[in-house]
């Protein structure tokens, strides 16, 4: 099936990260076709970024590095090397086996988990240290540096902000109405009133939870080699002072009063809208992430934002 008829299937597109019911994925200048047209001729930039460096064998959260790929659209064999104090099959195991790893046509990034192994070692704090190796079929991008200015694009297409699509207002529709895409495909229509989509129910919290996790998105103009992350020190240090911030496991005896926190992501993500039962749903939630858990501190703030971006009072603006 081609759904607008430019020449890929639909599920070709959704395969690619294209839009199956136009040509002009993203607001895009070229057509769908032109664009994969060019990718599978355009050569395959490779760099390597880091999700996750931190890692114990106390808890089973894995480190996680992204081998991302820029240019081309053809599926590749990227080679790396491990190397570093800490012994792989030793004090951690990976989630590829042996030196290479496959990205799939038309796949932009794959995650690497790297998984610690209890051991009888005394050592303190080991480092792994992972090289891409070179290959025929793509080049290595250049090596970036940790700061500096860099520009982000295309915020909205992560939360599908479309006309007579936005999350954050009310639509009234005729009876008849029925929007592109597969309500229409299935001869269905549309609800007359609609108060919240796919965007603010799904894709809106899971952006906000992903990039707390992980680095911000590169789409649009920004530096596909950059691994950009929210600096989120100041919050924390909300929640477990200041010199405990980088703390893999704070000590109990440090947790500090939520409620700060909380007033603070009231006032800059609803402006000040929660409802006190909310704010209390919310508290308690946190709260039940105990002191000694990994991370336990990040977590909390992770999930407060999580459930502060689903609540009505956020996707609905007064």
């Amino acid at each position: 099936m081609d759904s607008d008829g430019d020449g890929l299937t639909d599920a070709e597109e959704r395969w690619l990260g294209l839009d199956p019911t136009t040509n002009h994925s993203e607001r895009s200048d070229s057509t769908d076709l032109q664009r994969v047209t060019a990718g599978l001729s355009a050569p395959s930039v490779v760099t390597l970024g880091v999700l996750d460096s931190r890692m114990s064998e106390r808890w089973p959260s894995p480190g996680v590095v992204v081998v991302r790929r820029s240019g081309g659209l053809k599926p590749i064999t990227v080679s790396l090397a491990f190397g570093g104090t800490a012994v792989r099959g030793v004090n951690y195991s990976t989630s590829m086996a042996g030196g290479t790893l496959v990205i799939p046509a038309g796949v932009r990034e794959v995650p690497v988990l790297l998984n610690p192994l209890l051991t009888t070692d005394t050592v303190p704090t080991e480092t792994i240290i992972i090289t891409l190796q070179s290959g025929a079929a793509y080049a290595l991008g250049a090596a970036t540096t940790p700061s500096g200015y860099y520009p982000l694009d295309q915020f909205a297409l992560a939360h599908l902000e479309d006309p007579m699509n936005s999350p954050s207002v009310f639509h009234f529709f005729r009876p008849t109405h029925s929007p592109s895409g597969p309500i229409t495909q299935q001869g269905l229509v549309a609800p007359e009133f609609q108060i919240i989509n796919a965007s603010s129910a799904v894709s809106g919290a899971n952006y906000f939870w992903n990039h707390t996790l992980s680095d911000l998105h590169y789409w649009g103009t920004a530096n596909p080699n950059y691994a950009v992350k929210l600096n989120l020190n100041d919050e924390l240090a909300f929640l477990v002072p200041t010199a405990n911030v980088n703390d893999d496991v704070p000590a109990a005896n440090l947790a500090l009063d939520p409620d700060p926190l909380l007033r603070r992501l009231d006032h800059s993500l609803t402006g000040g809208a929660l409802t006190p039962r909310q704010f209390q749903i919310i508290r308690e939630a946190m709260l039940r992430i105990g002191p000694g858990t990994w991370q336990w501190h990040r977590e909390r703030l992770r999930m407060a934002i999580y459930l502060i971006t689903t609540s009505a009072e956020f996707n609905v603006l007064r």
